[in-house]
């Protein structure tokens, strides 16, 4: 994994090392730390496997997936199955997704976290800035104008107006 390369990389000046007899490239413990990494699929065993952190990175692969409400209730059906009964008292649960639809995986957490109370923070980067911009743009500024430009963005919003709204601004 990267994450494992960069420890393997820059750890050793930190006095961070990588336990010898756990060298695999999707599972790894940090010397003397107790604690580690593994890194599965949605559909990837996590039996007997306690969590303080929880990352959950892209869980939607493409559209067809997105409109797909079977998918979405897998999906579901994992986090609160698999992801939600490893977690320790208080680990953290990171998603970072596209927002495809409003029942998508951060959908509905965010729709039980109202009823449960649980609190959820949603950091949101949307193409085009927005009043309030975490970063402190401009509404309407480009989050990377190098990568892809104001214009380019204008006229993906104009033809692809729901898909604009999902993908590049985070608003289903």
């Amino acid at each position: 994994s990267k994450v494992k390369d960069v420890i393997e990389r820059f750890g050793r000046e930190h006095g961070i090392h990588l336990r010898q007899d756990t060298q695999a490239n999707n599972e790894w413990v940090v010397d003397g730390y107790g604690g580690g990494m593994v890194c599965k699929g949605m559909h990837g065993s996590l039996q007997g496997r306690p969590a303080d952190l929880f990352l959950i990175e892209d869980p939607i692969k493409d559209a067809e997936q997105a409109m797909s409400p079977t998918v979405m209730q897998k999906h579901w059906d994992w986090f609160m199955t698999v992801a939600y009964s490893r977690l320790g008292p208080k680990a953290p649960v990171v998603v970072v997704t596209t927002r495809w639809g409003k029942n998508d995986l951060c959908g509905r957490i965010l729709r039980e976290a109202k009823e449960t109370g649980e609190g959820w923070q949603v950091i949101k980067f949307p193409a085009l800035a927005l009043e309030g911009d975490l970063l402190r743009r401009q509404p309407g500024e480009a989050l990377w104008p190098e990568r892809v430009p104001q214009k380019r963005l204008e006229m993906i919003r104009e033809q692809r107006g729901r898909w604009f709204a999902a993908c590049w601004q985070q608003e289903p």
